[in-house]
């Protein structure tokens, strides 16, 4: 018991642009029900915002990352041994905003301690088969993936585009390849993330260009537009572009959040009428679509190791953000262990 007393290094987040390893001592660990040694956690597309503007859910200090996976080094829960590998959720069910990294300390930190209200009811799954920590720390990201194709009713043999290439983007586009996807175009203006699409899945690429896009589109895609639409991606100009590529009936998921400052589009209510558009958001992910996503990855039903492009100690956080902002990677690893 003493040895989880000593200090502890963590990342916190102190307020746009400013984040600072501090050691932590636990003093008393008398109502600590469940610790975990981090392994891995990722750089998360919303890390990211939050880094850059701050979020109204998260008081500073706090330590954010929500893409987890480690060791259980203490327990005083039935369902979890000392040993066990577990990967971690990000969203506690039936609450409203409380997810590991927003109002719960997350994984950019050397341990996570637990308290019983929170241990019993972590999302946290257990994996047994040989997998990276790395990659059992995207089963979360994968898990909201799969949120998304849920709320869309997804069917198999549609047109699919995907504003953003990405990490999320590629994860959404694998998965379309895996339901069984008549054609997959992704959308970028990056030109390196649209070649490295195209070696790890079949798909289409477009170049974005704002002006011309949606006649590059249609002239692509042979005068079709999509069945399904994501837009995984920070900008407001793919979720107006969105809605002039539909077809009739398509779903369009309004995937990546984008800045607060830009967050507002008017919308022709007559063409969402007409056309029958499904027009629609997803957040987050239940534990039981983290799990299934955890299975996927276990039995190489999906494979992201190609995601993870950057691994950094977590004193190099600050260079591992500056990275990630820059478009020079896809998913970042930090493993404070």
């Amino acid at each position: 018991m003493k040895k989880f007393l000593k200090k502890f290094k963590s990342a916190y987040f102190l307020g746009p642009k400013k984040i600072k390893i501090i050691d932590k001592k636990i003093n008393k660990i008398d109502d600590i029900f469940l610790i975990i040694k981090v392994q891995s956690c990722m750089i998360c597309g919303s890390d990211i915002r939050i880094y850059k503007e701050g979020s109204d859910r998260i008081k500073k200090p706090t330590i954010v990352g929500h893409e987890t996976s480690g060791k259980v080094v203490f327990s005083r829960l039935k369902k979890f041994k000392i040993g066990n590998k577990v990967s971690l959720g990000a969203d506690f069910e039936k609450e409203n905003n409380l997810a590991f990294g927003y109002e719960i300390d997350g994984g950019f930190s050397e341990y996570i301690f637990l308290k019983k209200k929170y241990a019993s009811r972590a999302p946290i799954a257990i994996f047994k088969k040989n997998i990276s920590f790395d990659e059992a720390a995207l089963a979360e990201p994968l898990a909201c993936c799969l949120n998304g194709f849920e709320k869309m009713k997804f069917k198999a043999n549609k047109i699919v585009t995907i504003f953003g290439s990405g990490p999320i983007g590629l994860m959404i586009a694998l998965l379309a390849q895996k339901f069984g996807s008549k054609k997959i175009l992704l959308v970028d203006n990056n030109k390196k993330r649209l070649g490295y699409a195209k070696k790890i899945l079949k798909c289409q690429t477009i170049l974005f260009n704002k002006v011309s896009f949606v006649s590059d589109f249609f002239k692509i895609n042979n005068k079709y537009g999509a069945d399904y639409i994501f837009t995984a991606n920070p900008s407001i100009d793919t979720h107006k572009l969105a809605l002039k590529i539909a077809n009739k009936g398509c779903y369009i998921n309004l995937f990546g959040g984008v800045s607060k400052k830009r967050s507002k589009i008017s919308i022709d209510s007559n063409y969402i009428h007409y056309n029958e558009i499904n027009l629609m958001g997803s957040h987050g992910s239940s534990e039981k679509q983290h799990k299934k996503a955890l299975k996927m990855i276990e039995n190489k039903e999906i494979n992201l190791k190609k995601l993870i492009t950057h691994k950094f100690k977590l004193s190099n956080i600050k260079k591992a953000y500056d990275i990630s902002m820059k478009g020079k990677a896809l998913k970042v690893a930090i493993r404070p262990n």
